[in-house]
């Protein structure tokens, strides 16, 4: 297992020579939320609400030996516009849970496909993963897509999983194994 600690400076770039990942642990976002004041740390970290940094902070206060989480924003020209994270590690199974959002007005551009795809290529090469899972609402298509378009599998469907919407939602379970994505890039 690898927890090599990276500096906030590393980048990932992304084909769009704008547009770059900036990789933190666990460790470092509590830093950014300890140095700095509430409404900076969102920004940095592409949050748009109080809720969305309580949710944040309870990921990564929360971390651990057994679970955490290894988070990356998603810039472009200096500004957060999103993230792709593994928001919950389990470095002892050598599994993942992979989540993103991005703002609206970058969408539909492929920044979220290659944002993604770097990602992955970070867990299953730099994090030692077997295993990234998916839970995606059965009415968000474009995610749907996106997880199809990495090779992730449907497993099945985890009822009544998420509260979103002042309701309860269904997600739809999906799974990419190291040799499915060792196989997709030997595969081209």
């Amino acid at each position: 297992m690898n927890y090599e600690l990276l500096s906030p400076t590393s980048k990932i770039l992304l084909p769009s020579t704008k547009t770059f990942l900036v990789p933190y642990t666990a460790a470092m976002a509590q830093e950014v939320f300890i140095k700095n004041d509430e409404q900076s740390s969102m920004q940095l970290f592409g949050l748009q609400t109080a809720e969305d940094a309580q949710r944040f902070k309870t990921t990564i206060f929360s971390s651990n030996d057994y679970r955490t989480c290894m988070l990356f924003t998603i810039c472009h020209e200096e500004k957060v516009i999103g993230s792709c994270n593994f928001h919950i590690w389990i470095p002892k199974h050598f599994r993942a849970e992979i989540g993103y959002m991005l703002d609206e007005q970058y969408r539909n551009k492929g920044i979220m496909k290659e944002a993604v795809k770097n990602v992955l290529n970070y867990g299953f090469e730099k994090m030692g993963l077997n295993r990234v899972e998916a839970f995606v609402g059965h009415e968000n298509i474009p995610s749907l897509k996106l997880v199809t378009h990495f090779g992730f599998q449907k497993e099945g469907v985890m009822r009544e999983h998420y509260f979103k919407n002042d309701r309860l939602e269904d997600s739809v379970c999906f799974s990419l194994l190291r040799r499915e994505y060792e196989l997709q890039k030997t595969s081209g």
